[in-house]
């Protein structure tokens, strides 16, 4: 009873003060009371004065949403690194790609993440450089891709150990002097067992990189590890530990189809299937087949089955068994958006047909240059253009999810 008693004193002293209860003085502030005596004829208490305060509106925070693009291979055939080398100038380098990636750099630059495919080995020391059908490509391509705004290369391909595990290693150490990402081959184990993560957007991003083969060349028993050759079971695996280790959207590159062949083949697809049905593979982004193939929603997934090549000397003048398609390519670049529940989706692709102009092997973005009325090559652009466009929509894909650039 005391307590009671104890408690309704408390109470009326509260009313009397006519001060804020608990509850209230959480929305509310009070002025000081004031601590001089009051005059000896007021029979009245100072009163403390409320005074609101504007409680603020929750900050929303804001749904992530980025950029990924993506091309083809990079091949320095013969040709290409002769005109690397005619670039090329005593103040600046022996050779020099950036003429080759000047149309298409701003575009590429625009993206929150740029991935190459980097089909071929990279020469550290510039010796022994030569294109078809064992490739080495002089170190200068590796600042020409840092210089165009990549910002990471797969490179798992059936030609990544042309030149043996040396090969596989001067790449790799190419890339690290110039700041590129890179998966799909590794000089240790260590190395091969943690694929990079991109933080880009607040979203931390995935990247493995396999390849169907090595065109008969044995990979090095002393480096099993030093690329990735395609097996389903191993990719999801590599995929799960992509996700153990915090990436939130995880991206396959791999090289695989039928060469000059359009349409996908039925492994490709059956392999699609399999891989975009794990839960840790969001995208898969095919290479290697030299001519543009189709995209494809797959349980509300997205393949696209072949970039097409992005540099290379490959055309019908180059050699008998190269279509037409084999100078298209394209810079795909897709959205990937955050619902409200968190979870991330591709929202749209975007589809930028390139040309390969072999008098100076430059990448023509085709929209782009069509766009002057003057433009050279305008015929070929235009044939190149509505190459791509039928390829793409091959398999149906929804034009309002993967569009393509118009031409004028």
């Amino acid at each position: 009873m005391a307590g009671a008693g104890l408690a309704v004193v408390v109470f009326m002293l509260l009313f009397a003060l006519d001060r804020p209860t608990v509850d209230e003085a959480i929305l509310v502030q009070t002025s000081p009371v004031s601590t001089s005596t009051p005059a000896a004829e007021s029979t009245s208490f100072p009163t403390a004065t409320a005074t609101p305060t504007v409680v603020p509106t929750p900050t929303e925070i804001p749904l992530r949403s980025i950029t990924l693009s993506f091309t083809g291979e990079l091949l320095s055939h013969g040709g290409i690194i002769e005109q690397a080398r005619s670039n090329g100038t005593p103040d600046t380098s022996d050779y020099d790609y950036t003429p080759m990636f000047a149309a298409v750099a701003p575009l590429i630059s625009v993206a929150d993440l740029a991935l190459c495919h980097q089909e071929t080995p990279i020469s550290s020391s510039n010796t022994a450089l030569s294109g078809y059908p064992v490739f080495n490509a002089p170190r200068e391509i590796a600042d020409g891709i840092a210089a165009a705004g990549w910002d990471g290369c797969s490179v798992s391909s059936n030609h990544a150990i042309d030149k043996g595990f040396q090969g596989v290693t001067e790449t790799l150490d190419e890339f690290d002097r110039v700041g590129i990402g890179h998966t799909g081959t590794a000089r240790s184990e260590e190395e091969r067992a943690n694929p990079p993560i991109y933080e880009i957007g607040g979203i931390a991003v995935g990247h493995m990189s396999w390849t169907y083969g090595t065109n008969g060349i044995p990979i090095p028993s002393s480096a099993p590890y030093s690329v990735n050759v395609t097996g389903v079971e191993a990719i999801k695996v590599e995929a799960a530990g992509l996700r153990a280790r915090g990436a939130e959207w995880i991206v396959l590159s791999v090289q695989w189809g039928n060469e000059y062949q359009r349409s996908p083949s039925a492994t490709q697809s059956d392999q699609a299937r399999e891989l975009l049905a794990s839960p840790d593979i969001d995208l898969i982004i095919g290479a290697h087949v030299h001519v543009v193939q189709p995209a494809e929603v797959i349980d509300g997934e997205l393949v696209l089955y072949g970039l097409g090549n992005f540099l290379s000397n490959q055309s019908p003048q180059s050699c008998n068994s190269c279509p037409p398609g084999s100078q298209d390519g394209m810079i795909f670049t897709v959205t990937v958006e955050e619902a409200l529940d968190g979870s991330l989706a591709t929202t749209h692709a975007q589809v930028t047909p390139t040309f390969v102009d072999r008098s100076i092997y430059e990448i023509i973005p085709i929209a782009q240059r069509l766009a002057d009325p003057d433009a050279a090559l305008a015929e070929s652009l235009r044939a190149s253009w509505a190459r791509t466009n039928e390829a793409v929509y091959l398999l149906g894909v929804d034009p309002t999810l993967v569009g393509i650039d118009p031409i004028p």
